[in-house]
């Protein structure tokens, strides 16, 4: 499990060990210059010629990277450092020349473009008549790499340029960046980026980027002793490549520290509990039954993708309560699927289901008012009419979790119906903007969603009390506990993505109990339907590969092979 910490969390972990006079920085740029020579030879083949172009900021991110520059020196690197804010702290940029790099201020290195000063390890490759900054872009993108040390965790987004920076600065990362996107291969012949403990003009702690000219995109990460919450949280996730933690020693400090935010990887040991193999003793009763109510004639095939991947995810029956002719369609794909109602331990409703409308057709009203039904039992409120939609019988029901997705948020009681952690909503930035918006008193839009997730997520839970799972390139479950992140390949961006997840998060709670987090289960539920993807569309064991684009169907044929993997990668 990675786990991110807010920036102010861990300065307060930093501060005893640092009065102790425990070198922190020496150790933190250690690391960072080890993973960087690792870079070079992956990429090189040695590090003998190679050229690095540190850009150093004038606090302690910038004395991070200059101070891993000593150590690529005395391993051969030709190092030049640029102080861009024209100063530095002082001690580390005697220790940097003393060991053969050259440091220059941003306005002594355009100097050096005009008079035509060379930079060691590097021959100039632009023609004559371009300006001091062309040439200066020009000497960056023929290093080998780039370190970003320029801003820190102590930097807040904002300022003249948008993003903590003076315009000048803000051009230069634009240029050397611009038209860049994360490395896909080893062989892309571009400068490697890696960046100090986050790439400069990210929030730390919620992964707001307020100009994403002016952040280059790391191929490599390198943060210290714990990754920070806003690494983990998009818009920041898109550019900081691989996460790389150097433990520094003070991880003692932070063991009484909530994470702010949590990601699963199939390895984690706690995954076990959610992503399981059946018991000896167990059969299709205490696998769970998961009931779907879900497709239309308008939208059959949410119902077939819904349906599909809560049986493919392991639940040991699935009930599909909906119209004929999607249930014919449904049984004809998965012939295990029981098309009658009857007791589940986990609904699934609103994929390919309308909003509620006065004009709909009476098949599409039903299938609402079932919806509405599986919602009122998860809550503890149910109706006679309710009961008798959903085959149950008469009398208190039990309250069992419920997946609300698509037309379902249409059906969700009034907000004087407080709802609870047992009801799991499933919206994309669209319908998120919707339902928030129906709080009041401010309309939020689709844009706001996108450009401060965590944030949106997080107020949705605190309006509703529900579960919320926020669907984008960068999934956040929010519950009153943290915030889980999880990833998954851009090739997830199609129709039919969101009623895979859904039946998936179904079947997962279906095989749950009453204890255990809604919120993890859904981050499970995400993390089988990302590897389910990678493995659809052929990216295995690499998500930097692009792969190929894969159908829905393949995307569900995966599941349980996503299943399998993870439960291997768990228990091992």
């Amino acid at each position: 499990m990675i786990e991110g910490y807010l920036a102010a969390d861990v300065r307060e972990a930093e501060r005893p060990y640092l009065d102790a006079g425990v070198p922190l920085m020496e150790r933190a740029a250690f690391g960072l210059a080890m993973v960087a020579l690792r870079e070079l030879r992956q990429r090189r083949g040695t590090t003998a010629g190679a050229h690095a172009v540190i850009l150093a900021g004038k606090g302690n991110n910038g004395a991070d990277a200059m101070l891993a520059g000593i150590h690529l020196r005395r391993r051969g690197v030709a190092v030049t450092a640029l102080l861009v804010h024209e100063s530095g702290v002082e001690s580390t940029v005697t220790a940097l020349r003393n060991a053969g790099a050259r440091v220059l201020s941003l306005s002594q290195a355009l100097a050096d473009c005009t008079t035509g000063m060379p930079w060691p390890g590097i021959a100039d490759e632009v023609g004559d008549s371009h300006t001091p900054l062309d040439w200066l872009v020009g000497r960056i993108h023929m290093s080998d790499l780039i370190v970003d040390g320029i801003l820190g965790t102590g930097t807040r987004p904002g300022g003249s340029s948008g993003a903590g920076m003076p315009d000048e600065l803000a051009e230069l990362l634009m240029r050397i960046g611009g038209g860049w996107l994360p490395r896909r291969s080893v062989e892309e012949r571009r400068p490697l980026v890696i960046a100090v403990d986050l790439p400069s003009g990210i929030d730390p702690d919620t992964g707001t980027v307020v100009d994403r000219n002016t952040v280059l995109f790391a191929d490599v990460t390198v943060t210290f002793q714990c990754s920070k919450a806003g690494l983990l949280l998009a818009p920041a996730a898109e550019f900081v490549g691989r996460i790389e933690v150097i433990d520094i020693g003070i991880g003692e400090a932070l063991h009484g520290v909530a994470p702010a935010v949590a990601r699963f990887e199939p390895a984690d040991e706690r995954l076990r509990v959610y992503v399981k193999a059946p018991g000896w003793g167990d059969h299709k009763y205490t696998r769970g039954v998961v009931g779907v109510v879900a497709g239309s004639s308008q939208y059959p095939g949410a119902g077939l993708m819904a349906t599909a991947s809560a049986v493919r995810a392991g639940a040991g029956m699935a009930r599909y309560l909906g119209p004929a002719n999607v249930a014919e369609l449904i049984v004809s794909q998965s012939p295990e699927v029981v098309h009658a109602p009857g007791r589940v331990q986990a609904y699934v409703v609103g994929s390919g289901l309308p909003s509620r409308d006065e004009g709909q057709p009476a098949d599409i009203g039903e299938q609402l008012d079932r919806a509405a039904a599986a919602i009122e039992v998860a809550l503890g409120i149910p109706t006679e009419d309710g009961l008798s939609l959903l085959g149950l019988p008469e009398g208190p029901a039990r309250k069992v979790p419920v997946v609300v997705d698509a037309g379902g948020f249409s059906v969700l009681p009034d907000a004087r119906v407080r709802l609870t952690s047992d009801v799991v909503l499933t919206p994309h930035a669209g319908e998120l903007a919707g339902l928030v918006s129906s709080f009041g008193p401010d309309e939020v839009s689709r844009e706001q969603i996108e450009a401060e997730p965590a944030k949106y997520a997080r107020l949705a839970h605190d309006l509703t009390g529900a579960t919320v799972v926020l669907k984008g390139p960068v999934t956040v479950i929010a519950d009153e506990h943290r915030l889980w992140s999880q990833t998954g390949p851009s090739w997830l961006a199609r129709a039919g993505s969101g009623d895979i997840l859904a039946g998936i998060i179904g079947s997962l709670l279906a095989q749950s109990d009453d204890r255990q987090s809604r919120a993890e289960i859904a981050a499970a539920g995400v993390l089988v339907h990302a590897t389910a993807a990678r493995i659809a569309s052929g990216q295995r064991d690499d998500p930097a590969a692009v792969g190929r684009p894969p159908t829905a169907q393949a995307i569900i044929d995966a599941v349980p092979y996503a299943i399998g993997r993870i439960i291997a990668a768990s228990s091992s």
